[in-house]
């Protein structure tokens, strides 16, 4: 499991991310629609990579982080 500092900083960096790239309106979509589900305490993966709490958003953080 992520800690929650851990996660705190990951969702704050997501969102910082979305604001650059996304249009105001598309970005509180996008924020509202994410905020309503669990993508920011889900896991990457069931059983693989990073299977814990938090892990979704890391893993796409460590994406993002490799495609730039």
């Amino acid at each position: 499991m992520l800690d929650t500092k851990r996660m705190k900083e990951n969702k704050d960096r997501f969102l910082i991310l979305l604001k650059e790239v996304l249009h105001e309106e598309e970005y509180e979509e996008l924020e509202a629609y994410l905020e309503e589900t669990d993508f920011f305490e889900a896991p990457a993966s069931t059983k693989y990579h990073l299977h814990v709490k938090g892990g979704l958003c890391q893993h796409s953080l460590n994406v993002y982080d490799c495609l730039v």
